[in-house]
Formats: structure tokens, sequence, C-alpha cells
């Protein structure tokens, strides 16, 4: 690291330049010396503090997954694919990992079409749930990259559990039902030019989801536990920016209802 270079460097000067001529007694060296020191105590202050919020910005742990017996898996198995899917992210999973472990076929999520969204209010809900499913990922993304277990073990299996979710998956329907609410929304949002301005949407979507691998029509590259940490990382730094949107729109809800209620309560 270049700063790791540049600190020898300008302590070496500043020792130089505040030592006596050579062959002083040890004595008259105290300033410089005393100097470097107070120099050295004062970059590592600012180090301190620079970091100290740090600690902060981790997720906190989420609450423990549900215990799975037998009967309570059944509740899972017997529900809707839309309500199964509306569920945590934390609970989804221990389902799932309680199905491989008793060799049955895991549960997936789908996407449900805007108009049965929209039917039950459940557009509504989507912002909330959005939170709770980054927040548990951001925390699942953390947990591997601050354990070299964790993170070795992820790396050796990454791309087999991507095939193997992707083949129990119909991919182009998928995409087609996507692509239908995404559409759905923008027709009923007041965006019903989609069609005429093409390059207008594809930019907002870009932006929305800013690439974090190499545009080249291919999956991104796991092979490797540089690249695997990379793209962590970068996965990691676009849910912070969707986490900071999502609050700064609850935050205006609430500011919003808030005088909403206040001018009600004055015209009673």
């Amino acid at each position: 690291m270049a700063s790791n270079a540049v600190a020898p460097i300008v302590l070496a000067l500043l020792y130089q330049a505040l030592s006596p001529s050579p062959g002083s007694p040890a004595s008259e060296y105290q300033r410089a010396e005393t100097a470097c020191l107070a120099l050295t105590g004062c970059v590592s202050l600012l180090a301190f503090l620079a970091y100290a919020p740090l600690p902060a910005l981790i997720p906190k742990p989420l609450p423990p997954a549900p215990g799975l017996e037998d009967e309570s898996l059944e509740k899972y198995l017997d529900m809707s694919v839309k309500d199964f899917t509306n569920l945590d992210l934390t609970t989804r999973l221990a389902v799932n990992a309680r199905l491989v472990e008793k060799g049955r076929t895991p549960i997936d999520a789908h996407w449900s079409t805007y108009n049965e969204d929209r039917g039950d209010n459940d557009r509504l809900k989507v912002r909330g749930r959005a939170q709770i499913t980054i927040e548990a990922l951001k925390t699942w993304i953390v947990k591997q990259l601050t354990s070299q277990e964790n993170f070795a073990r992820l790396a050796k299996q990454v791309k087999e559990q991507r095939a193997a979710t992707r083949a129990r998956y119909n991919m182009e329907a998928e995409r087609q039902t996507m692509g239908d609410w995404i559409a759905g929304y923008l027709d009923d949002a007041g965006y019903d030019d989609w069609m005429e301005h093409p390059d207008l949407y594809k930019m907002m979507i870009m932006d929305a989801f800013p690439p974090i691998d190499a545009i080249d029509g291919e999956l991104t590259d796991l092979d490797t536990q540089p690249q695997l940490e990379a793209f962590l990382l970068k996965r990691l730094k676009v849910l912070d920016m969707h986490s900071g949107i999502i609050k700064e729109q609850l935050r205006e809800e609430a500011d919003a209802l808030g005088t909403f209620s206040k001018v009600f309560s004055i015209t009673r």
C-alpha cells in the first residue's frame, strides 16, 4: 500500500530535520524522538477515530431461524407459492435447509403477477419485506466474508448451488413473469410510455442495478476465491445503496403521514 511506504519516509525526514549533528550526545536526540512518537500517536488516533463508526455499520444478527419439526414442515409445504415467497428470507432458508436434510425438494420462491400484488394490496408491503431481505442478505454476506471457514465452504459450493437452483426453474417463464410484472407496474404507476422511450427506461433500470460483473452475456465467473470475494463486496455495496433509498422513502412516508395527522386534528 502507498501509505505503508510513505509513512516511514515522512518519519525519517522528520527525524533527520530535528536531529542534532552527528556525534552529538544521545540526550540531544530526544527532541527528534519525541516528535516522531507524537506524530505516530496522532496518526494512530486519527485512524482510530476514522474507523470507530465501522462496527456499527456491520448488520446486526438476525433472529434465529424457527425450529422446524416434521409437523411444521408440512405447514410450509401446504402454503401457496405466493404465501411462501412472502415469508422472510431467514425462514425460507431454514425451511429449505431442513427439506434438503430430509432428502426432499426445496420450495422455490416465484414472482407473482402485478395484478395479483395490486389486487390484495401486497404491492404496499413489498418495500418492508424488501428491507428485511436486504438486511438478511447483508448479514449473510458479512458472515461469509468474516469467516475463513465459511468463505472456503461457500467457494467450493457456490457454482454447484447456483446451477442446481437455476435447474429447478423454468428460466424463460420466470423472465416472462418478471418482465410482465415490471411492465404492469410501469403502466399503473404513470410510466405508460415505456414502449416509446426504450433508452430512457433501459437507463433507469441500469442505474437501479449497476453492473457488479463484466457485461459479457455470461453469468458471473466465481471460479476463484478472489472473484467470489469481489462479487460479494460489490453486491453488498448495491444492497447498501437500495437500503438507504428504502429507508429514505419510509421516512418521507412517515413524515407525510405525520403532517396529515396534524392537519386532520386541526380541522376536526
